[in-house]
């Protein structure tokens, strides 16, 4: 039986209902061939109703992750470790019915003797909702612009996404708009559990716009913004009785059955509450009033700094709960309770600004509704399990496997993830990393370092080296949930946030990840897009710019959190970073932009030339890296061999088995010091293909090359601190990123034997205990891209240490590789004959128009 866990809080006490519980359950290749035999039993042996829904498989299409959801009913308690069991029947404990009917306007979903009416003409979420006697009757969400026109939501598609046994999910999209005028789209997400009377909707605003970004500054006032005064869902109601409460209830409680109550969060009420993190437009930080103010019948009966707040409405005991989730968090934010109605104001009309939605950007709001609830009865969780460590381990589902620090000395600096000063939510507090656009977010606190200026530095660290990666492999590893909460939240703001959402932008930009704030720089007006006008105060206008770069497209963390929960949109999206990725490392596809490939590869090999260096197809950088890991991740989601096709390219184009390294300039540490990332990830490569069963040409020219590279850093490989002189800022960060080096020497040693292993083995030691020592004795080990690069590279070394005696390849190649594409006179001309052959296949005069006038 496959054993799960509780998460670090709930091991040593049980878990009470009512809850909906999921977890996600990795399994062997060949392992589970269906999911119809699987049962979910608890502790002491109770069949729990379960619903099971296949996420990913391996290649033989077996299952490889599989997720399972159950509920806690109300007054019931599960004990001990719970536990999945294959049987040789078909499973029967998923016997709950939901029945769904649908016509051309509506969705019908009736179980548990509920009913629920959804349209499918315009967002709602429901027209009615009923139980013994009606909950409430329709509802409406209105969006209001700066001119005072009201928007409605239309709804273009809608689909079923997932039906189970105990929940049916929902997907809507279409346009706000105000007859005819469109001025924003959507998307919604509604999931129904009729078991507990629970309901979960989320709402997505986009701005498909493109921002102008004059100069390539990524100001707010762009004039590719959209600006909206208010956004709220209005639910209708029966009379009687309803009050407001606070989760959990601390001052905030409020009960009448006449009158009005309307609760307001203007800002997130901490120290900071007016940080310049929240500079507007105009320069200026709008919010006036820290933290909520409560008021009844329009007079202030009550305030405070934070609240969780949720409303109850019913007769007698018999009624239903809502709440906003992340009340303060992701401010401004409202409830207002009449007799008749309840509004949730999810940009309310009482905050004095406008909300400005940047082009390609997005805002979300989640909302929980729970019916057939008594007033004291708060709404449901949801508790996020994980499986016992030896279940990831043995499954091999992730490469490198699933292991935690063995070193006690890497403890102390993990631990500073949750150290009340410096820790991840520290750092929050530290520069108001709240409100709906800057909630998820992680203060890059290490870019303060020159700044000896009073007052906040504000500096965003976008995702950079896949930290949400790192916070799901710790949440994997400990069950601490701490880690999955730093995770979802960097998820949900990643996804709507750091991502260009458009395709009307320049062709490289559409679609693509934003670099993080400009380094040593305030982020000025540009929020999360790196370049301000405010920096040209500091930088010349040539070397000051933003926009999507392959070197930030990290995107393991986002394939993580699909398989850990279940929610596609995720998936989706590393699929579209990854062929974002493909298509700005290989350059805008127009017979223009192949020909300005040209010319700079040409001033590329003459600059290679004069330097007596050697360069090849592809930059031996980060940005290639990350790329080769974008295809490997998305192989691993989608099984498309194109993926891998792409992965095994980009491999030929970089490195090849006979380099010479010393020709690659490769110890000039500020231009060079990424090629670590690309062996690293060639690291990956190797392990994917193991996994896949493929010791192929292509496997062994990258475990050829891959050795190569490593046997020259043995040699030539040193801390970077030793030589401070050739570096522009030399600080503890190129300590922590020494890891690297550790990382890539123990996997060359896995594919070598005798005294060459132990050789690379001995130096990998050498950097790993080089890096431990000096950061346990750094007063900056706390930063952001410090505490990254640990939680990203410190337990690899130990994964591979551990498992070091299994073979990675059991005999030697013998075969003949492909020729290098190092970059020559001859081989230019080769690349740019087929780039213009792959142009010309695809030639669109709109395109070749569109960035011709781009660059002009």
């Amino acid at each position: 039986m496959k054993q799960i866990i509780f998460p670090v809080e709930k091991r040593n006490q049980p878990l009470s209902g009512p809850a909906i519980i999921q977890v996600s359950v990795p399994w062997s290749k060949g392992e589970l061939a269906t999911s119809d035999r699987v049962v979910l039993r608890a502790g002491d042996g109770r069949k729990l109703p379960a619903q099971f829904r296949v996420l990913n498989y391996w290649p033989d299409g077996s299952i490889k992750w599989l997720l399972c959801q159950s509920i806690v009913p109300e007054q019931d308690e599960l004990h001990g470790p719970l536990a999945l069991q294959q049987c040789d029947a078909l499973s029967t404990a998923t016997t709950i019915p939901i029945a769904i009917s649908s016509d051309r306007d509506h969705y019908c979903v009736v179980g548990e003797g509920m009913s629920y009416h959804i349209d499918r003409q315009l967002l709602r979420p429901f027209s009615q909702v009923f139980g013994e006697h009606p909950y409430h009757g329709s509802a409406a969400i209105e969006l209001e612009d700066v001119s005072g026109r009201v928007f409605q939501p239309k709804i273009v598609s809608s689909e079923i996404v997932f039906q189970g046994a105990l929940s049916a999910h929902f997907g809507f999209s279409g346009y706000f708009q105000n007859n005819t005028e469109k001025l924003l789209k959507f998307y919604a997400s509604l999931e129904i559990w009729p078991t507990l009377g629970h309901v979960e909707f989320s709402l997505r605003l986009h701005n498909p716009r493109a921002a102008v970004h004059p100069g390539n500054i990524w100001d707010l006032g762009d004039p590719g913004s959209v600006h909206f005064k208010r956004l709220d869902l209005r639910i209708d109601k029966e009379r009687g009785l309803y009050s407001l409460n606070q989760v959990p209830q601390e001052r905030l409680t409020a009960t009448a059955s006449s009158g009005q109550f309307t609760l307001y969060q203007e800002s997130s009420g901490g120290e900071n509450w007016d940080s310049p993190v929240h500079l507007n437009r105009h320069d200026r930080v709008p919010m006036t009033v820290r933290g909520w103010r409560l008021y009844q019948d329009e007079e202030q009966v009550s305030q405070g700094y934070r609240c969780q707040p949720q409303v109850w409405a019913g007769a007698g005991d018999d009624g239903f709960c809502v709440e906003i989730s992340n009340f303060w968090q992701t401010f401004p934010r409202s409830l207002d309770v009449d007799p008749d109605n309840i509004s949730l104001g999810l940009f309310p009309h009482q905050f004095p600004d406008s909300c400005e939605l940047q082009g390609g950007e997005q805002f979300s709001s989640n909302m929980t509704f729970a019916y057939g609830r008594k007033p004291d009865q708060a709404s449901m969780q949801r508790v996020q399990l994980v499986c016992s460590l030896d279940v990831y381990q043995q499954s091999r589902v992730l490469a490198p496997a699933l292991f935690p620090h063995q070193e006690s000395a890497y403890h102390p600096l993990v631990d500073l993830a949750f150290a009340e000063k410096g820790g991840f939510f520290a750092k929050r507090d530290a520069v108001d990393e709240y409100g709906w656009r800057n909630f998820g977010d992680v203060y890059a606190d290490h870019e303060t370092a020159f700044h000896d200026q009073p007052g906040i530095f504000v500096s965003h660290y976008n995702n950079q080296y896949d930290l949400l990666s790192s916070f799901y492999r710790e949440f994997l590893t400990s069950g601490d949930s701490r880690w999955f909460e730093l995770a979802k939240d960097l998820a949900a703001h990643s996804a709507d946030i750091d991502v260009n959402q458009t395709t009307e932008d320049r062709l490289e930009y559409n679609l693509g990840p934003f670099w993080h704030t400009d380094h040593y720089l305030d982020a000025g007006l540009s929020t999360h897009r790196m370049a301000s006008s405010k920096h040209l105060e500091k930088k010349a206008a040539h070397l000051c710019g933003g926009g999507p770069g392959s070197e930030m497209c990290y995107v393991s963390g986002l394939s993580l959190h699909y398989l850990l929960t279940g929610d596609v949109r995720y998936r989706e999206l590393v699929l579209q970073l990854a062929d974002w990725n493909w298509k700005s490392l290989n350059g805008t596809q127009t017979i223009g932009a192949a020909t300005l490939r040209a010319v700079k590869n040409f001033k590329k090999l003459r600059q290679s030339q004069k330097l007596q260096i050697v360069q090849a197809r592809y930059p031996f950088t980060r940005g290639t890296g990350n790329c080769l890991n974008s295809c490997l991740e998305a192989l691993e989601l989608s099984g498309d061999e194109l993926y891998l096709q792409r992965a095994e390219q980009l491999i030929r184009g970089t490195v090849h088995p006979h380099d010479n390294p010393s020709k690659r300039d490769l110890l000039n540490a500020e231009i060079a010091w990424s090629y670590t990332v690309f062996l690293m990830v060639l690291g990956r490569y190797l392990l994917i293909k193991q996994s896949r069963g493929e010791l192929d040409v292509c496997y062994f020219y990258a475990r050829d090359s891959l050795v190569l590279y490593a046997v020259w850093m043995l040699e030539n490989e040193y801390p970077y601190l030793e030589k401070p002189e050739i570096l522009e800022y030399p600080n503890d960060t190129w300590v922590a990123q020494d890891l690297r080096k550790s990382v890539i020497l123990y996997y060359a040693a896995n594919f070598q034997e005798g005294s060459v292993k132990q050789d690379l083995l001995a130096k990998a030691d050498r950097f790993k205990w080089y890096v431990l020592n000096r950061l346990a004795e750094s007063n900056t080990a706390y930063y952001a891209r410090i505490q990254a690069l640990i939680l990203q590279n410190g337990w690899v070394a130990d994964a591979l240490t551990l498992e070091s005696s299994e073979k990675y390849c059991v005999f030697n190649s013998q075969e003949e590789y492909p020729p290098s594409q190092e970059l020559t006179l001859l081989s230019l001309f080769r690349f740019f004959g087929a780039d213009v052959v792959s142009v010309a296949k695809k030639f669109n005069m709109n395109n070749e128009l569109k960035w011709l006038k781009d660059r002009i």
